[in-house]
């Protein structure tokens, strides 16, 4: 996966979660792969702004200030906590909508610390029907726009 946030916006889009991996209305909920977006160009940028100016600064011979390396690993950590907070969300929010029983205590943690990759593809795949309906790359759900979604099974109901 190239850019896992955003495939991780994709499914907590179809399956109903906002940006902080909470349930939602629709329209709380339509946006979030492109909300995962911006964090993620946001925390792209932060980076670049906080090793331009640590790079300034080894040019003119100055030695790496303790504010540029108090700031990257503030915001790398910060970055890393919501990660693995959104993909522990997300797993088991999934799991509780489709029933599907914990093997041990703090799976979903573990997953998304150790298999943070893996663990997302398996969600991707668990809540979209791939032999049926192509992947979309630039789409708000990673599937077609006319698919309607269902983010809760449990109350399905035919459309018409």
């Amino acid at each position: 996966i190239c850019f896992p946030h955003i495939v991780l916006g994709q499914i907590m889009s179809r399956v109903g979660l906002n940006w902080l991996g909470q349930r939602g209305r629709r329209f709380e909920t339509k946006h979030t792969c492109i909300t995962m977006a911006f964090i993620v160009i946001y925390w792209f940028a932060m980076n670049t702004l906080i090793y331009y100016s640590a790079y300034t600064r080894v040019i003119v011979g100055k030695p790496i200030s303790v504010t540029n390396w108090v700031s990257f690993t503030t915001l790398n950590i910060v970055f890393l906590i919501y990660t693995l907070f959104i993909i522990t969300r997300t797993r088991s929010h999934i799991r509780n909508v489709y029933l599907i029983p914990d093997n041990m205590p703090c799976e979903d943690f573990v997953c998304a610390t150790f298999c943070s990759v893996l663990t997302i593809t398996q969600m991707g795949r668990h809540t979209a029907d791939f032999e049926t309906f192509r992947g979309m790359c630039c789409t708000e759900t990673g599937l077609p726009e006319h698919i309607h979604l269902n983010p809760d099974p449990t109350n399905y109901t035919p459309i018409k």
